[in-house]
């Protein structure tokens, strides 16, 4: 009885995340906007030259910080649960995994920093182009 509940379950949970899944990858679901890969923006970045190329890498640098807001968060979340439920294998250990999530979580925050000024930059490279070209 109870094997069969947890297969009705597992069931129905797969079931549920792969209409999730087909829902996020409609078209109707995304932007109308095409958001630059890594590859492209690498690219971009060497052969950019007019100011809506640097808007799109504005936008995708915007998008590169959020991401690592959102990691900082997981990371300071994993932080202290870990400080609150210390593993065992940190008393023989030379630094805690508390302490480990907090070093990954400040990385996260200065990535996210520098990101915000790259888009900050392009932001203002497009800015400088449309005037240049309006004159």
């Amino acid at each position: 009885m109870k094997t069969e509940m947890f297969a009705i379950l597992v069931g129905i949970a797969m079931c549920a995340s792969g209409a999730a899944q087909v829902s996020a990858a409609s078209p109707a679901a995304n932007d109308s906007k095409h958001s630059l890969s890594s590859r492209e923006a690498n690219r971009l970045l060497s052969t950019a030259t007019t100011p809506e190329e640097h808007r799109q890498l504005a936008e995708f640098f915007r998008r590169e910080a959020q991401r690592h807001r959102q990691k900082e968060e997981q990371y300071l979340d994993m932080e202290a649960n870990y400080r609150v439920h210390p593993l065992r294998v940190d008393a023989y250990r030379n630094t805690s995994t508390a302490a480990y999530y907090g070093q990954l979580a400040q990385q996260a925050r200065q990535l996210a920093f520098a990101d915000d000024q790259l888009a900050d930059y392009q932001t203002r490279v497009a800015r400088e182009l449309t005037a240049s070209k309006s004159k």
